[in-house]
């Protein structure tokens, strides 16, 4: 994938270039890189590939900021060789590096989050599976899904699917997974966020991935082990990919109501059986109860779901 000047200096800015995660300088969060974009585009609509070059009193002065917060920067913007590593490391594995700044980025997410706000994203697949509308299934491992809700779950994938709809879930076990399968199974259109990297996990779908049905997308770097908080990333990612979202399973302690409202997400359903108890804490919040998953009325909701997001973001 070609880049931009500015999509480059986005990716030197918030790109994380090891897969423990932990870097010095620590690169921008998506809140950061967001003020630094608008900083310059209050001092003369320029850029980010603007800061490029420029050395520590430079920075201060482009972005009126500290000595510190300008040193950082710079630090960030001098990781070329690394991402120039990074980038041959991702070609050499089938895996795009894709900016907010690019074409090809997810329109959705982009709408909802902002622009500079939206994360730089590693993806395996057809990126073109993410331009479509598509419902999200979340759930949590460690809850056992009894055989209702499991074939809810099957319905609703197979309900989305005839009404023109991909599905975004992801790869931890439960629901998610359930889901997962049942999608490839009938050849749906798939969307998969991971908490972890990319490296390794496509191979066991490798056929989907070559028909082009099933596109995978992570935050972090490709050799990257999950952690307890990419989990929580995940979730937000996944509910910034969905126009509608069903949570199946919970802990309570997910924060999905935050994460909704962060993603933009204004239809949030969660399936009300009282063998779930943890699901209560989420309704009667914004979220809408769901006694039957398999006769969703899909068919119905679809023109809710996919009205202009400034209408939707007034449900929450």
């Amino acid at each position: 994938m070609r880049h931009t000047d500015e999509s480059y200096a986005l990716m030197l800015l918030t790109l994380p270039m090891s897969a423990s995660g932990s870097e010095t300088p620590r690169p921008l969060d998506g809140e950061e890189a967001g003020r630094v974009a608008a900083q310059l585009s209050l001092a003369g609509n320029r850029g980010l590939d603007s800061l490029m070059g420029l050395d520590v009193p430079g920075v201060m002065r482009a972005l009126d900021t500290g000595e510190d917060a300008a040193y950082r920067i710079c630090l960030l913007l001098d990781r070329d060789m690394r991402l120039g590593r990074l980038i041959e490391e991702c070609e050499g594995e089938d895996i795009q590096i894709v900016t907010p700044l690019d074409a090809a980025y997810p329109a959705l997410i982009r709408r909802r989050l902002g622009q500079y706000v939206s994360p730089v994203l590693f993806a395996r697949g057809s990126l073109s599976l993410a331009q479509g509308d598509s419902i999200g299934i979340l759930g949590v491992s460690g809850v056992k899904t009894d055989e209702r809700a499991a074939g809810g779950v099957r319905a609703l994938c197979l309900n989305a699917a005839a009404n023109g709809f991909g599905l975004v879930t992801c790869e931890e076990p439960g629901v998610c997974r359930l889901a997962l399968k049942s999608a490839l199974e009938h050849g749906g259109r798939l969307i998969c966020p991971l908490a972890g990297g990319l490296h390794g996990f496509g191979a066991q779908h490798a056929r989907a991935l070559e028909e082009g049905s099933m596109l995978l997308l992570s935050r972090v770097h490709p050799r990257h082990e999950a952690l307890p908080a990419d989990e929580r990333e995940r979730t937000g990612l996944m509910l910034a990919l969905s126009r509608a979202a069903f949570i199946v399973t919970t802990d309570g302690k997910r924060g999905e109501i935050e994460l909704a409202k962060k993603a933009g997400c204004g239809y949030v359903y969660v399936y009300a059986d009282a063998a779930y108890p943890q699901n209560q804490s989420l309704l009667g919040r914004d979220f809408v109860p769901v006694d039957e998953l398999g006769y969703f009325d899909v068919a119905t909701n679809a023109a809710l779901w996919t009205q202009p997001e400034v209408q939707q973001l007034s449900f929450l």
